[in-house]
């Protein structure tokens, strides 16, 4: 009895293995030939400037011919300009707050 369960156990963990179908591999012929098919587009020079290039005046135009936006990651833009925002120039003193005290207080030229 055994034997007859440790056979029939061995001839179907056979019958699962076997029964599955092969893989499908990939065609590599096919997959050559469409690569070579396939027209890739290049890249204009100024489209090459404004992506990859170095910030600076000519970079930022190269960005405008090519109809990009000439923004990029972080404060710095195409041109080379670095966005810090508006400068304003502060000052603090010591005034009186009303009480007959003085008090530490800041005033600040230009917008804020």
């Amino acid at each position: 009895l055994f034997l007859a369960q440790s056979v029939a156990t061995v001839m179907g963990v056979v019958a699962s293995t076997v029964g599955h179908p092969p893989a499908h591999a990939l065609d590599m012929d096919a997959f050559a030939n469409q690569q070579l098919t396939t027209t890739a587009t290049t890249m204009s020079p100024d489209e090459a400037l404004c992506r990859f290039g170095q910030p600076s005046p000519a970079t930022g135009q190269a960005c405008l011919r090519a109809g990009i936006s000439p923004k990029r990651a972080g404060s710095l833009d195409a041109f080379g300009k670095v966005d810090r925002g508006d400068f304003v120039r502060c000052k603090q003193f010591y005034g009186d707050n009303g009480k007959g005290a003085y008090e530490k207080m800041t005033t600040c030229d230009g917008p804020r």
